[in-house]
């Protein structure tokens, strides 16, 4: 029997490596879009919930609006 060659040995290792960051890449938009539901709920719940910049950006990005003041 043959032994795999280390062209192959490479290819599955890129193959693997790129559908890693696909899979991760997915997993941190659910996060982001969980998070900005999150902040969503808190600004309606607390009085002097304010957001970040970076936050309204993320949630602007997944359409998300948030009715709070951002500083």
């Amino acid at each position: 029997m043959k032994k795999p060659s280390t062209g192959m040995a490479i290819l599955a290792f890129l193959i693997g490596f790129c559908a890693f960051f696909l899979i991760m890449g997915q997993a941190v938009k659910v996060y982001e879009k969980a998070e900005c539901e999150r902040l969503q709920v808190y600004s309606k719940s607390f009085v002097f919930f304010y957001l970040t910049q970076a936050e309204k950006d993320q949630c602007d990005a997944h359409g998300i609006q948030i009715d709070a003041p951002v500083k």
